[in-house]
């Protein structure tokens, strides 16, 4: 038997982008394997085990991260019945230092208060590097507050309660062992982007999962448009979970993508693609296996209206093969006011979708970057 809802990543523990289920779920199972072998033995040392001892059932477990719902960028997810819901809730991740994060999460008022927190990552709580920072085929920089701090100061093992948060402004592929400057697929400027978790009790059975995107230090010109056509490319991060039954998947797994936009000056955004979403379905470290994710290309749609930022506009299913989705998407630029060439260099943002059989639920986060002006 296996959890219904599994790792987002590979790895040996339960952990970061969240390693969820698959250790309680496992646990009550053998719970339950244990009374029947009981009662059996019983039975052999002579009568009826029929109505002398009855197996116990294990009470269902109830799970308020799919209560309410809502149309925010993040998910609460249950292993128990392997459903989602979209989650309104609001976070601020302000970098205040290179290994530094001040992090915070106002929840809903439908789900616990004490979900809701305010803390600081600093270099003390990232993880070793392969340790839970892998996030589809991508590694980023994976930090973590759990319940354990004090007696696993290596931040080798998470111990829920806990909160969590990977960042993607350099991304590396898996596969590189000890991640450097040379090998990095992207490094941002100005904007940082990632995921992130909260699960407010001591299981993987009832949590949360979701994206952030916020400026850099360098970061000095915030919401300025570029005044040239440029071409944007970069990666995207994120959490994919079963909504309903009979779906693409059954249960949650983190992905990455790949991400192209378009700008016509002032115009704002013309076309821009999600495209490529990959899992990885199992393996630990630098040694995954990689999966693409049947689902067609995420369109954007024209985003000409950047007075106000951040700024939404729809996602489309587009191109490609497999399950249709929509969706919406939240973009912002970021840059800096040293050169004309700078302004708008980089785009931020995150997106919510969901299949067209309402069978899979996804947020996620991107960064891209324009080509340096000659």
């Amino acid at each position: 038997m296996t959890a219904s809802i599994q790792p987002l990543q590979a790895s040996g523990t339960p952990g970061l982008v969240g390693q969820l289920a698959s250790w309680p779920i496992a646990t009550r199972v053998a719970g339950t394997v244990g009374a029947l072998a009981l009662a059996v033995a019983l039975a052999a040392c002579g009568g009826s085990s029929v109505g002398e001892l009855p197996v116990p059932v294990p009470p269902p477990v109830v799970c308020t991260a799919t209560d309410g719902g809502g149309t925010g960028f993040a998910l609460g997810v249950c292993a128990a019945t392997n459903t989602s819901a979209f989650q309104p809730v609001a976070t601020t991740v302000a970098q205040t230092g290179e290994s530094s994060y001040d992090f915070l999460l106002t929840f809903p008022a439908n789900l616990p208060a004490n979900l809701s927190t305010s803390l600081r990552f600093t270099s003390a709580n990232r993880t070793p590097i392969g340790t839970r920072d892998a996030v589809g085929e991508l590694r980023g920089a994976a930090y973590e507050a759990d319940a354990n701090a004090d007696a696993d100061p290596a931040n080798a093992t998470l111990v829920p309660p806990y909160s969590a948060l990977i960042d993607f402004r350099q991304a590396w592929l898996y596969s590189q062992p000890a991640p450097s400057d040379a090998d990095t697929l992207q490094t941002m400027t100005y904007a940082g982007f990632g995921v992130w978790e909260r699960f407010g009790t001591a299981s993987f059975d009832d949590g949360h999962f979701g994206v952030w995107h916020s400026p850099l230090a360098a970061a000095s010109a915030l919401d300025a448009r570029p005044t040239i056509p440029r071409e944007y490319a970069g990666v995207a991060v994120g959490v994919i979970s079963p909504a309903a039954a009979g779906g693409l998947y059954t249960r949650s797994y983190g992905f990455s993508a790949t991400v192209t936009i378009s700008v016509n000056a002032s115009a704002g955004i013309t076309a821009g693609a999600i495209s490529n979403l990959k899992i990885a379905s199992a393996g630990a470290g630098t040694d995954l296996t990689i999966e693409s994710v049947p689902l067609r290309d995420l369109a954007f749609s024209a985003m000409d209206n950047f007075v106000g930022q951040p700024q939404r506009g729809a996602l489309l299913t587009s191109t490609g093969t497999g399950a249709a989705a929509t969706g919406v998407v939240e973009a912002r630029y970021f840059g800096s006011n040293v050169s004309t060439a700078e302004l708008g260099r980089e785009i931020a943002g995150r997106f919510r979708f969901q299949t067209s059989d309402g069978s899979l639920r996804g947020v996620g986060s991107f960064g891209v970057r324009a080509p340096a002006v000659p």
